[in-house]
């Protein structure tokens, strides 16, 4: 079973592009603690079609937020030709634990 469920704050505004087809696609980075006071796990997501275009309006940079979705590893070459592992989670289900008002976090929902 591939499930990843995580709670954390947003490390950077949400990055809304679209592919070659016209389909959505949001990126965005979350902190997430760790087991430790002083740990911190910094994590990719990605969303998909309407619910990339959902967190591109609502969410913001250092906004708490709840991502549940599958893990994904993709490998890939850089322009020099080595090659890349990124890891990161296929967002399912985003829920935004709170409000943002006007590019900043106001109150927890």
């Amino acid at each position: 079973m591939n499930r990843v469920v995580l709670i954390g704050r947003l490390t950077r505004e949400v990055e809304l592009q679209f592919t070659p087809n016209g389909h959505p696609v949001a990126r965005f980075g979350m902190a997430v603690p760790g087991r430790q006071t002083h740990e911190v796990n910094f994590v990719e997501v990605v969303a998909w079609r309407r619910l990339a275009e959902l967190c591109a309006e609502h969410l913001g940079k250092g906004q708490m937020v709840g991502v549940s979705g599958r893990l994904s590893i993709r490998k890939y070459e850089t322009e020099s030709g080595s090659p890349k592992r990124m890891t990161e989670v296929i967002a399912e289900d985003v829920r935004f634990l709170e409000k943002r008002t006007s590019g900043s976090v106001s109150q927890t929902l």
